[in-house]
This record gives C-alpha cells, structure tokens and sequence, in this order.
C-alpha cells in the first residue's frame, strides 16, 4: 500500500472519528465501512463499527467487531473498555469482567469502570469482592457520588448497616438533589429503625420529588409504623401506576398491613393474596424453585416420619465449648423478639439466623448414601470434621468465645434438621418458641419475602399450612425418636407474663437468677439493623394485637382448618 492511499485512510478514518464524536453515527458507520474495504486489518475502524453498535444498544453485533479490533490490537485499551462494556450490555458478567480487569491494570480506570466491574462481581455472587472494588473505588475517588452510594448497597448486602449508612449519607453529601441517593439513605435509616432521621430524609426530598416511588414507600412505611393510616393510604394512593412491580406489590403488602390495622380482614386479605400473586410476576422462576426445595423436605419428612427408630449412631458430646442452645420453632413465632431479649443477657452470644449450621447441612447433604440415609452410616471423622466446620463459622461471626458464654443459634426453621444437630451436639439444649399454628399461617402469608426458594411456599394460606405440618410433623417424629432437651416457649406466655417466661427460660438455659424486667425496645434501637420481616415490630412494647389475629381472617381459614387442627390441639389451641 502507498503512502497516498495511506493517507487517504487515515483521512476518511479521521472523518468517520469525527462524525462520531459529532453525533453522526450513519456518517461514522459509512466512513468506518470504507476503511475496511481499504484496509480489511484497521483496528480503529473495527473498533469504531462496534462503539457505534454498541452505542445503538445492539451488542451482540458489537461483540464480533470488537473482538476483530483485540485480535488486530490486543493492547488498546479503549477496545478492551468497549469489550467489557459489550460483555456488561450481554451479562455476560465473567468476560466483563476480565475485560475491565485488564483495562484498569493498564492504569486506564475510572469511577464508571469500577462501578460496573462491582456491579459484575455482585452478579457472580462474589460480593465480597465487589465491596472491595469499591473501597478502592472510594479512596481512588472520594468525591464520586456514584461510588459511595453503590458501595452503601453492598455493605447493606453484606450485613454491614452502619458502614453502609455511612457510605450512603457521604453520597448524599456529594449529591443532595440527587433523589436516588437520598432514598438509598432514607431506606436505610428506616430499615434500622431509626424512623426520625428515616421521615425526615424521605418526606423532604418527596417534595421536590412527589411520585418518586422510593420515597413514596418509605413514608408510607413511616406512616404505617407511626399509626398514622390515614396518611398511609393517602400516600399509597399517590404510588405512579407505571412503578415498577417491586413497588406495586410492596405497596399492596403495606396497604394490608393498614388494613389489617384497622381491623379491616376483607380488604387486606385482598391486599396480602394479590401481593403474593406479584410476587410470581416479579421472580419467575420462584414456583419451580420452591417446588423443588418442597420436594427436599418432603423427601426429608417421609425418610423421618415413616420410621419407628432411625439407625443413627451415637457419639459423645464435645467438650471444651461453650453451652449451646438453638431456638427453633416456625417463622412468625416471635423468634426475633425473643433473641433480641435474650441478647441483652452479657453470657449470651446471638447466632441472627447465620449460616454455621446451615453450611453443615449443605455438608452433609453432599455425602455419599444422600442425607438423611447417609447418617446411618456416620463416621466420627466424619463427625469431628462437620463439627469443626460448624464452630471454625460461628468464630469467625462472634471472634472467640468465653467459657461461661452461653451461644444461642437462633434458626426458625431448624425443626426439620433438628435430629441431625442432636447427633452432632447432643448436649445441645432446644427453645422451641411456639404460637398458635393459625396466627403462624396467617403472618407469614402477609409477609413480602424476598427472592428465596423456601420462602415461595408461603404465597397462599393454604401454601402456609402445608409447609407448617410438614415442619411440626418432622419436629414431633424427633421429639418421639430422640431425647432431645426442650423447652417450649410459647408467644401468648412471653406477651402475657414476659417476666415469669423469661425467668423459665433462663434456668432452661442454666443462667437462674437472671434479670427479667427487660428493656427489649431500648436495646433493640440499639442493637443496629435487624435482617428480619420482623425487625419494625421487635422495637415496639409487647402487645397482644397479634394474638388470635387469624380469627378476623376465619373465613378464609375454614379450608386449611382441617389440616391445622391437629396441631392445635396437640400444642393445646382452640379453633
């Protein structure tokens, strides 16, 4: 090739940059087409060819012209960023990546890179490092709003609610108008119940923004947590009809909670069934899902319930730790309220549903001879290395423990791996808190759980019931084939005579004499962000609104009474 026809390229690529950069993409895409047929190897024009795709939202026809400007320039960085950009556009979240990794390793980052690089890795499932992306992100740019309010949305992920407050109110700092960022916040001062701050963040930037939906909810829910319903429902009637379906079925969860507040059954039923029918809308592959963890535990249930003994061998109790004791039971059961004032007790060490005895099932389930079948065949070793696992967790939640330190492991839902716990921990003592099976059905039918596969079962009563005689069937069997250590607690007694029941569960737990007049509400303001549906309800004094509420809603009970009434008479109820 001659220099004049050199220089002729170099002219119509110059050209074809230029209208890009101008806004002229046709122009751009006709000048970039005739480099090539000039000159079939010009990486910038490839490269051009692909932003211009790229730009137009097409990325599946960008990626192949990138990927012809990497192979004709494999160190450009700028091919690498739209490389990863175009894997970004796909999610296809590992080359994404890669690319980015490789772009800012060349010295080339920035905050938009390193938000998406986060955003990426988050969608890996490695959050972890996504946080850590962003910590480096904040230092490399602390004056970038972007940054620290993605960073506050991951430490909130990770449990960490102080430091994500922190990041979230620094984005607000650096971008007050910003009504996003100021929701952010608001939704995490309410979440951890620091309602003030919450309404007030929110309720200010709502007048700017009267239809965000964000700010929106979050007043309806300080509304609803003031008892101000009225204003609740004036407010729920302002949510845009064009919000997207997470807020249109929060909103119905939050407009049955109102109306079930006033007493008003039939409407907030219809509130509760029609969030739960969102709730498929939103996660589509929540009916599968729950389906398949359905047939887990009835596989679970038939293995535990058909059999007159379980041919599980026996071994001796650790020594050398501390008192352990699960409180188990079924959600809505007052679980949360109960750790929460069992946790102002200074021996007490609170496992907030962690995921130490959950990684052991995992464990296990991986075994040959397929849990539970594959217990019978239990090995000490075996034994000793699940055991390990399970305290190597709880240390590097709680850091070492004291001698005298008494570790609840706080897991609702234990009841139907109760009998595996037992032969690991033997010594292992159990709170079983108990409430009326109906009032159990029916709060966690009005709960808007999250993206879960077990939590997907709770989308009717009928759902409801079904899951809770599974679990209380598998609860009983182990009762009848073990000799487990228990004590039950039921809600109506903790809310009737708080301190008489506490009194009992303190000498269950070997800690007589424990002090019983307990502050719950002063701590648990203190205690930061609670992870639960329940964590607006344990920062209230007792009250018995709860109680018995299912026969407002009796109804709508009479075809699941039958399958209900013999655990309520079994745990000594009335229908």
């Amino acid at each position: 090739m001659n220099t004049a026809t050199d220089q002729h390229i170099a002219t119509r690529f110059q050209q074809a940059a230029a209208d890009y950069a101008q806004g002229k993409s046709d122009l751009a895409e006709s000048g970039a087409r005739t480099v090539i047929a000039l000159d079939p190897n010009h990486a910038g024009a490839y490269h051009l060819l692909g932003a211009i795709r790229l730009d137009g939202g097409d990325a599946i026809n960008a990626l192949p012209l990138l990927e012809n400007a990497l192979r004709l320039s494999p160190n450009h960085p700028g091919i690498q960023l739209a490389l990863g950009n175009a894997h970004f556009a796909l999610e296809h979240w590992h080359e994404a990546v890669q690319f980015y990794d490789r772009f800012s390793l060349a010295g080339n980052s920035n905050g938009i890179v390193i938000l998406s690089t986060a955003i990426a890795l988050h969608k890996l499932k490695e959050t972890r490092k996504a946080v850590e992306v962003l910590r480096k992100g904040t230092e490399l740019y602390p004056d970038d709003p972007a940054l620290w309010n993605a960073y506050g949305d991951l430490l909130n992920k990770e449990n960490e609610d102080i430091a994500s407050i922190q990041a979230h109110e620094r984005a607000v700092a650096l971008m007050p108008e910003n009504p996003d960022y100021v929701a952010n916040l608001a939704l995490m001062y309410e979440q951890s119940n620091r309602m003030e701050e919450a309404e007030r963040t929110a309720s200010a930037m709502l007048q700017q923004h009267p239809q965000h939906p964000l700010l929106l909810l979050i007043c309806i829910r300080c509304a609803r947590r003031k008892k101000n319903y009225e204003h609740a429902l004036a407010l729920l009637d302002r949510m845009p009809q064009n919000a997207n379906l997470r807020f249109k079925r929060a909103c119905l969860f939050e407009a049955g909670r109102v109306h079930d507040y006033l007493k008003q059954a039939d409407k907030a039923y219809q509130c509760f069934l029609e969030g739960n029918k969102l709730t498929l809308d939103l996660w589509p592959t929540h009916r599968p899902e729950a389906a398949a963890f359905l047939a887990d535990w009835q596989a679970l249930h038939h293995y535990v319930t058909s059999r007159q003994s379980l041919a599980w061998p026996d071994f001796p109790a650790e020594s050398g730790r501390p008192k352990h004791v699960f409180l188990l039971g079924f959600m809505r059961s007052g679980t949360t309220l109960m750790d929460t004032i069992l946790e102002t007790h200074p021996q007490i060490k609170v496992l907030e549903e962690d995921p130490p005895i959950h990684d052991v099932v995992r464990a296990i389930e991986a075994f040959p001879g397929n849990y539970p079948a594959c217990l019978e065949t239990l090995t000490e070793e075996q034994v000793k290395t699940l055991r390990t696992l399970y305290w190597e967790n709880v240390t590097k939640l709680t850091g070492p423990l004291a001698a005298d330190t008494v570790l609840l492991d706080k897991q609702p839902l234990l009841g139907p791996h109760a009998g595996l716990v037992h032969t690991l921990f033997p010594d292992a003592k159990f709170i079983f808190a108990l409430r009326h099976p109906c009032d159990v059905v029916l709060s966690s039918f009005m709960q808007p759980f999250g993206h879960n596969p077990f939590h997907a079962n709770f989308l009717t009563l009928e759902q409801s019931a079904s899951v809770y005689a599974l679990v209380m069937d598998m609860w009983l069997a182990y009762q009848r084939l073990f000799h487990l250590d228990i004590h039950t607690l039921r809600y109506e007694s903790l809310i009737s005579n708080k301190q008489q029941a506490l009194a009992d569960v303190f000498q269950f737990m070997g800690l007589s004499g424990a002090e019983t007049d307990i502050d719950h509400v002063t701590h648990a303001k203190k205690r930061g962000r609670i992870y639960t549906p329940s964590y607006h309800q344990v920062v209230q004094p007792l009250y018995s609104d709860a109680m018995e509420r299912w026969r407002r809603y009796r109804a709508y009970f009479e075809p699941v009474l039958p399958l209900l009434r013999p655990y309520i008479e079994r745990f000594g109820y009335t229908a």
